[in-house]
């Protein structure tokens, strides 16, 4: 984070908080002092000077002088920022944020000082602050961005126009710390628009007539009245694309001459010497397996579904002490069959019944 910002945001704390404190503690970074020597810096001299608070910076390697801070940070980061929903704004991120602190962190039980029980709330409005300067200290915030194809630059939660002829380029916005007019300049220096600056994370969109003009201009210019682009048509293959495929047949001798393949893809006697007498292969037109234990007249069914990659065993029907005997010759059997291609454990049946045994390809 930059001076700038930060001053902002200490401004914006100060005022939700209704008042500011005689000392300041900063953890040794290096918009506020330097982290060699633990003096304050002379531009942020300017800024402390301007709140009237006194900066005490953290002694080296004492971790513990802002633990219950660090703490706070990472419960907002890791805890609650992550719970937020993904079509949240900034501004109903920031009211949701202040209704959990009221709700939940105010609510902790203290000691006061007289002994007695409390909450954090009562301690904070018996605690005596100064009163804020109602004006920001005096910090200009500048922030590279990039336009948009529609030439409008992103800032916090808002959308403001640029010259359509500056879209897709680096810009930079500038603007005063509480100011309440923005600026858009270019890596050049010149400023092309100066906008009012919305309130953050509204989701505003501020044009101006001359950049809607030009932007309309822009686009009634690139259009064309020529013929769309043709649509996707089947060509077939040309000369070449047959010569390459004549090629590739004549490298494979288990290609025939029509091109299609002499050995079987899958030869279902392997898989059937290992099922033995008790189970019947049959094969399906969408190419999956059914074993179908002989002993039962085909009412318990399994289905192999997807020799390609994966293997699904499932069974339906039986239950009970019938439906376990099946199911565990089922399992010998089947383990013995994937044994040759895939690995991987093999789940028990439950009164006869798989659901979803799943075993990747080696």
């Amino acid at each position: 984070m930059e001076q700038p910002q930060l001053a902002d945001a200490q401004h914006q704390v100060a005022l939700r908080l209704g008042g500011l404190t005689k000392d300041w503690r900063f953890d040794r970074m290096s918009t506020v002092v330097h982290p060699a020597t633990g003096k304050v810096t002379a531009s942020y001299a300017a800024i402390a000077k301007h709140f009237g608070v006194r900066v005490r910076p953290c002694p080296p390697r004492r971790g513990n002088r802002k633990g219950v801070v660090e703490k706070a940070n990472h419960t907002a980061a890791q805890r609650w920022w992550r719970s937020l929903p993904d079509d949240v704004t900034t501004s109903q991120a920031q009211a949701m944020l202040d209704r959990f602190c009221e709700q939940v962190t105010d609510q902790r039980r203290r000691n006061g000082s007289d002994g007695t029980r409390c909450t954090a709330a009562d301690l904070a409005a018996a605690e005596r602050l100064r009163p804020v300067l109602k004006s920001a200290p005096i910090a200009v915030i500048t922030v590279a961005r990039q336009a948009t194809a529609q030439a409008l630059v992103h800032y916090r939660g808002n959308r403001y126009s640029l010259p359509p002829e500056l879209a897709g380029n680096t810009v930079t916005v500038t603007h005063r710390a509480g100011g309440t007019t923005l600026a858009i300049v270019t890596n050049n220096g010149v400023t092309v628009a100066v906008h009012p600056r919305r309130a953050d994370g509204t989701g505003a969109i501020e044009r101006t007539d001359t950049h809607v003009t030009a932007l309309n201009t822009a686009a009634l210019t690139a259009s064309t009245s020529a013929a769309p682009h043709r649509s996707k048509q089947r060509i077939p293959p040309g000369p070449d694309a047959r010569a390459a495929a004549a090629a590739l047949r004549a490298n494979n001798p288990a290609s025939g001459p029509g091109g299609s393949s002499s050995a079987p893809v899958i030869d279902l006697a392997v898989y059937g010497s290992v099922l033995g007498t008790d189970f019947r292969l049959e094969a399906c037109l969408d190419g999956t397996l059914i074993i179908v234990p002989t002993t039962t007249g085909g009412s318990l069914a399994y289905v192999l579904f997807d020799f390609g990659f994966k293997f699904v065993v499932a069974a339906w029907g039986w239950s009970g002490a019938a439906g376990r005997q099946v199911g565990r010759a089922l399992t010998a059997s089947a383990r013995a069959m994937l044994a040759v291609l895939y690995t991987g454990d093999f789940g028990e049946f439950a009164d006869g019944v798989v659901l979803g045994i799943v075993h990747e390809q080696r």
